[in-house]
């Protein structure tokens, strides 16, 4: 698929075919044309803002952590980077898939030490020296190459961060961008580098299969009879910690070995549920999973027994 986008919207697009629904940071005069492109697709992506730049790169260290997908963090170049460094450092020896995603300053100016606001001395190689991986996108046809690598350096291997820097003014460039991705072999002697022809394309849409952490807290309450309603069983749990979670579901079994059937029709927007097809005298086991917003279902909770009991009155004994 071809499009004519700015190199801030090819890596908004990019960022929406690996999965990532949200982003945290801090908007910077160095990085406006990557957030005109979040706003463009704020459907799609959410932007979460921080109040620091360690913040925002700790949250997306903390979420990496908490729910195993892509934790994404923005910043400007410079002193907005380096404040994010401990946790860069932090996402590296904790094994966690972080994505710094920062500017740079003119790309015209990098390297000839004019003193431009934020600039480093070399922030690529400050980039390289405290991740696995980092690279600079120099236009937006580059844009699908470099974040593909990215990726792979991201979630294959030894699990760590990796950053791609972008230049200020590049953000804005436009061009024809091209988002299928090719592969070619490298062979590697002394001295030399051999890369193969390209392979056929191939359009790269990867897809959360990360799933969710089992609900917990599952507790089941008998509510008797009252009127014309009918004894019934309430089900609740604790909220998921997920932050993408679509909703729960609930199974139903009455063998303490034998598989549960699920009671709910449809998915359940709130932690709770309450079971009428019950009967008197009968013993319950439930467990409850949580799915999120790819669906992706969880592990089945810890199982709760609830029990209705039987509350029939007995026949009275007649006298001899």
């Amino acid at each position: 698929m071809q499009k004519v986008v700015t190199a801030g919207q090819a890596i908004v697009e990019c960022l929406i075919r690996a999965g990532v629904d949200r982003i945290f940071g801090i908007p910077g005069v160095h990085t406006y044309h990557l957030f005109d492109a979040l706003y463009e697709r704020r459907d799609e992506i959410t932007f979460i803002g921080s109040r620091h730049e360690q913040g925002a790169a700790y949250m997306a260290f903390g979420y990496a952590k908490s729910t195993g997908r892509i934790g994404v963090y923005t910043c400007v170049p410079g002193p907005g980077l380096l404040n994010t460094t401990a946790a860069l450092c932090s996402a590296y020896s904790a094994n966690a898939p972080v994505l710094c995603l920062t500017s740079e300053i003119p790309a015209a100016d990098i390297g000839r030490g004019y003193g431009i606001l934020h600039e480093l001395p070399d922030q690529l190689a400050v980039l390289r020296g405290l991740t696995k991986w980092a690279e600079r996108i120099d236009h937006p046809t580059s844009v699908p190459r470099v974040f593909a690598t990215a990726m792979e350096h991201l979630t294959t291997g030894r699990i760590g961060p990796v950053a791609l820097e972008c230049p200020w003014d590049t953000l804005s460039v436009k061009a024809l961008v091209d988002f299928a991705v090719s592969v070619r072999s490298v062979a590697q002697y002394p001295g030399v580098q051999i890369e193969s022809l390209d392979s056929n394309f191939a359009t790269i849409t990867p897809k959360d299969v990360f799933p969710p952490p089992a609900p917990q807290d599952l507790v089941a309450a008998f509510v008797p009879a009252a009127g014309e309603t009918a004894a019934y069983l309430d089900l609740s749990w604790s909220i998921s910690a997920a932050t993408d979670i679509a909703g729960y579901n609930v199974y139903r079994s009455e063998e303490a070995s034998g598989p549960g059937t699920r009671v709910n029709s449809e998915l359940l927007l709130t932690p709770a549920f309450r079971d009428m097809n019950v009967a008197p005298g009968r013993h319950y086991l439930y467990t409850v999973t949580a799915v999120n917003r790819a669906g992706n279902e969880s592990p089945e909770s810890a199982a709760i027994a609830g029990s209705v009991p039987d509350l029939a009155t007995p026949a009275e004994s007649q006298p001899q």
